[in-house]
């Protein structure tokens, strides 16, 4: 059985995303993506010079970090 990330990948979601990606994946705005970033309260990202990338297994681990409830 295929994990969560290798399932998202082979539908099309990259690997690697920049804040627009992010932001589509997450169904956020980018200016909710950015305050997040900023505020410490986002997934974990890379800047890479003057780029801002987001790992899709970091964010993954992110998402399930943010669970509440429902068990």
């Amino acid at each position: 059985m295929l994990d969560k990330f290798q399932e998202l990948v082979n539908s099309g979601i990259p690997p690697i995303m920049d804040t627009l990606k992010l932001a589509e994946f997450l169904e956020w705005s980018t200016h909710t993506v950015i305050v997040h970033r900023n505020k410490g309260t986002g997934p974990p990202f890379s800047k890479i010079g003057r780029s801002i990338r987001y790992q899709l297994r970091d964010v993954l681990d992110w998402l399930d970090s943010q669970k509440n409830g429902g068990e």
